[in-house]
């Protein structure tokens, strides 16, 4: 049976965060289904993205495909960097976990993307606000500067090595903005026609359908089972087609 080595980057979309079974976490589901359907085995490489650092992002990628090299792989965008990047005023605690408030770092820098501070998150209360601010102050246009770059750099990494890449659109809880998230799928869709790659959105299959309520975890921020196979749904028809290429490419 023909093989389609598949290298995944993300966060716990992958795992499953120990909530549902490995057997139930989308990509498992998905490759049970390619070799029924396709007849083509699916071998699944995870590299984690713990960090929003673009130094951290670079290096994940580049082992992955340097040690794995996968014939397809899959740059999954966590819903959580994008609004780190979206945000004015962060909460950070310290190594003795103290916390303080301070002003998003990437309005500092031209185009690293770099959060070095330990335990940062972007505030949560009064979300619209600390969102707008920072597209009053430049700080969340300079994110998303810092965002593309990076995604131009990770194209250039597998165009290198001759692997097809693809975006997975976030995984956006409930609890995100509407107004975030429909500008943030914009943004992430017009970036991934610059770079002339597939763009998989998950953002309207887990939150718009009457239905979504049942698919996710009550914290809200989690998947369930049900939720994996609704994203290994949609992720299926891009896996359906490299597969069929990976099957009837010459030798």
């Amino acid at each position: 049976m023909n093989t389609l080595r598949l290298g995944i980057t993300g966060g716990c979309l992958n795992t499953g965060n120990g909530l549902i079974p490995l057997s139930a976490v989308y990509h498992r589901v998905l490759a049970k289904r390619v070799e029924s359907e396709c007849g083509v085995k699916l071998r699944i490489h995870l590299g984690s993205l713990e960090t929003p650092d673009r130094a951290a992002h670079l290096e994940a990628v580049r082992d992955l495909l340097d040690r794995r090299k996968p014939d397809r792989f899959i740059y999954q965008i966590r819903p959580e960097f994008l609004w780190l990047l979206s945000t004015q005023l962060w909460k950070r605690r310290d190594q003795a976990g103290l916390a303080s408030i301070g002003f998003n770092s990437l309005s500092h820098s031209e185009s690293k993307c770099s959060v070095k501070e330990p335990g940062v998150r972007p505030i949560g209360r009064l979300r619209r606000l600390n969102w707008q601010l920072a597209r009053l102050s430049g700080a969340h246009a300079k994110g998303w500067r810092c965002l593309r770059e990076l995604l131009f750099e990770i194209e250039e990494l597998c165009r290198q090595r001759s692997t097809r890449l693809a975006l997975l659109g976030p995984i956006f809880g409930p609890w995100y903005l509407d107004a975030f998230q429909e500008s943030a799928e914009r943004s992430l869709q017009a970036i991934a026609a610059d770079l002339d790659v597939r763009y998989v959105e998950l953002r309207r299959p887990l939150t718009e359908d009457e239905h979504t309520e049942s698919l996710w975890f009550e914290d809200g921020c989690h998947l369930n089972a049900a939720g994996h196979r609704t994203t290994a749904d949609v992720v299926f028809p891009l896996i359906k087609d490299w597969a069929i290429r990976n099957r009837e490419a010459p030798p």
